[in-house]
């Protein structure tokens, strides 16, 4: 469906073809721009587009290959009837955007955020977009960054357009006296009205003339400009400057381009000159012409722009320690560089919550370390930091030396005239104070209280991680030793029931796990042996007294429900979470090496390691010990029977482990 074209529309279809930027080739300014958003945003994919009657026609883009698209079909034609930025955090769930091709296969774009390109004149010709394959939501110090990076977008096409204008003007025309009465007007006219200051000087520096942007500048009427010379109407260091760059036009011969700060009513200004020769019909040089634009608010917005960057890049580093990292020294570290760095104040450190005491406790420390005493703690309340801790406030003295009650601080021993403290919340609890001292006098504008505003935020998150990862911890370790407790008491129990056996639990555990030790078990595998080793007769619970104290011989019947023990212990323990990975030996230790134990059958290596390690120091204690129906046995004759059992009961290589380990014990 084409897009209906109305009068309005038309003036801004006007507006933009004065820009000559449609169907032209890549430019590396606009590829740069187009990357930094991108950059800026960590997002795949940003687009410079410009909207004609029909169709959007992409200038600039990162990770699309887009020449142009229908009106109707791009997400850019949307900002046309708007001056504020569009943003979008999840397309695909706004029916508005369900027919856009970029939001369907193969692109899928969630996130889309348009920034207009607005001309002088109020027309907007296109945007500067980003866009994602993920929804999300974009931080306001982020969209302002664009709004700057659109801004200077508009800044190079206004520059190019008044370029090519003059140049359009300014080209070599046949050389009639008709020719050059229409040149002398047109140019007359251009000069007159152009709001760049032109200036022409003779070979002496004397001024031939100037138009009325120049006198402007200088503060002065025309006529009391011509005839003197750049010490008449600027400072001394600015005059030798201006002299000094015409001279080395005049000696080159060559076009120069400079940037020159001149003081205008009182405040220095930037101004972007180009100085070329002056020469008549004839060739001969008469003097130099400068051109001179102001460009003192683009400088100031570039220079926000990288201050902005290098902000977003602190923060980001700092978000990159905080998800890397839950040492919270480290952290705090990285975000003080940060603070000093980017705040460009001389110091700062952070005061840690200490919540038993009511107290700040210093945590980390960066900066200027001369002072003699600033304070390491402070009780809530007291001082500024307890202050701004208590009230939930920042706390501003712009000079210590005044603002602290008539005691002179400390601090203006080294020269800090000024401080901050600002209070770290989370979750509407008081974290920490962040203390920031800074020499002065200074004047602190609204994008320094922001990033001030989002660090504080970011040290808070990290405190409140780290804290919570150390709750975390503790509770983990509680929880341990409860189920430690838990099963120790179990194995207690079962040794109680079974007075024969009392202590066999504890013995068989430690054996146990000095065994695995030497087989190379990791540390996490040996928790798991230690409770499955404590349990593992807790199946006998399942199996009636009469069978379990019989004094004699078990017949067939008894004997396949003892047998039946370690399936009592699967069922018993599957059903708990922490003591899964404990079954090995529970289920298995009966298990032997040839495939002739219970209840599975299993055979060699199908027998989990644990059960067989297990196995041999059930088998040591079991044949060592006292049984009402027989005396323990002499350790050389269980080392015997061991060793004829290797390769049947036993596994052979753990067996002659074991064997070596019990005669190192004995000879120790």
């Amino acid at each position: 469906m084409k897009t209906p074209v109305d009068s309005a529309d038309e003036a801004r279809v006007r507006a933009l073809r004065q820009y000559a930027i449609l169907d032209t080739l890549p430019e590396e300014p606009y590829d740069n721009i187009a990357l930094a958003a991108a950059a800026l945003c960590a997002a795949p994919y940003a687009l410079i587009g410009f909207v004609d009657e029909e169709r959007v026609w992409y200038k600039a883009q990162v990770g699309l290959n887009l020449v142009e698209l229908p009106r109707e079909a791009a997400l850019c034609s949307l900002v046309v009837p708007q001056t504020k930025p569009l943003l979008v955090p999840d397309a695909q769930r706004d029916p508005r955007f369900a027919h856009y091709p970029l939001i369907q296969s193969p692109h899928f774009i969630r996130f889309y955020v348009a920034v207009p390109l607005i001309t002088p004149d109020g027309y907007v010709i296109g945007a500067l977009s980003v866009l994602d394959v993920r929804p999300r939501r974009l931080h306001r110090n982020k969209l302002s960054v664009l709004q700057t990076l659109a801004t200077s977008i508009m800044h190079r096409m206004e520059l190019d357009r008044k370029s090519a204008e003059l140049k359009r003007l300014m080209v070599e025309w046949e050389w009639t006296e008709d020719a050059r009465r229409i040149e002398n007007s047109i140019l007359n006219a251009v000069v007159e009205s152009t709001s760049d200051a032109i200036f022409v000087k003779d070979t002496q520096g004397r001024y031939l003339k100037v138009n009325p942007s120049a006198a402007s500048l200088i503060g002065r009427p025309q006529e009391e400009i011509l005839g003197r010379d750049a010490r008449a109407f600027f400072t001394e260091q600015e005059s030798l400057s201006l002299i000094q760059s015409d001279l080395e036009v005049l000696r080159s011969g060559q076009t120069r381009m400079v940037e020159e700060i001149i003081t205008v009513r009182g405040s220095p200004r930037v101004y972007q000159t180009t100085k070329s020769l002056c020469r008549d019909e004839n060739g001969r040089i008469l003097g130099v012409v400068d051109i001179s634009r102001d460009i003192t608010d683009r400088k100031r917005a570039e220079e926000s722009l990288e201050r902005q960057l290098r902000r977003l890049a602190a923060l980001r580093s700092i978000e990159m320690a905080i998800n890397a990292s839950l040492d919270l020294r480290i952290t705090l570290e990285i975000l003080l560089d940060q603070a000093v760095a980017q705040l460009e104040v001389e110091a700062a450190d952070i005061l840690l919550i200490n919540s038993y005491t009511q107290t700040l406790e210093l945590a980390a420390r960066r900066g200027v370390c001369a002072w003699d005493k600033r304070v390491d703690s402070c009780r809530l309340g007291e001082g500024f930091a307890g202050r701004a801790a208590l009230e939930h406030r920042i706390v501003s003295v712009p000079d210590l030396e005044r603002g602290a009650e008539g005691n002179p601080s400390p601090l203006l021993r080294a020269g800090a005239v000024g401080y901050f403290a600002v209070p770290l919340i989370a979750r509407n609890h008081i974290r920490g104070v962040l203390q920031i001292y800074y020499r002065g006098p200074r004047e602190f504008d609204a994008e320094w209280f922001n990033f001030l505003e989002t660090l504080t935020e970011q040290a808070a998150i990290a405190i409140e991680n780290a804290t919570l990862f150390e709750d975390l911890q503790r509770t983990n370790l509680e929880l341990t030793l409860a189920y430690d407790a838990t099963i120790e008491g179990w194995a207690h129990a079962l040794d109680l029931r079974d007075q024969e056996t009392e202590g066999h639990s504890r013995r068989v555990t430690d054996l146990t796990l000095r065994l695995a030790q030497e087989v190379g078990l990791s540390k996490s595998e040996l928790m798991h042996v230690r409770r499955g080793a404590l349990l593992h007769d807790i199946g006998k619970m399942a199996i009636p007294d009469s069978i379990l104290f019989k004094p004699g011989p078990l017949d067939e019947t008894e004997w396949e429900i003892m047998k039946r023990h370690p399936i009592y212990a699967y069922e018993m323990l599957a059903k708990i979470d922490y003591l899964r990975p404990a079954l090995d030996i529970p289920y298995c230790h009966h298990e032997k090496w040839d495939g002739t134990g219970y209840p599975r059958g299993l055979k060699g290596e199908q027998i989990p390691i644990a059960a067989r390690i297990f196995a041999l120091a059930d088998v040591w204690d079991a044949l060592l010990s006292d049984r009402p129906y027989r005396k323990g046995w002499p350790e050389e004759k269980v080392r015997a029977y061991i060793r004829s059992e290797a390769g049947k009961h036993f596994d052979p290589e753990i067996a002659r482990l074991f064997l070596r380990l019990q005669l190192e014990t004995v000879a120790v």
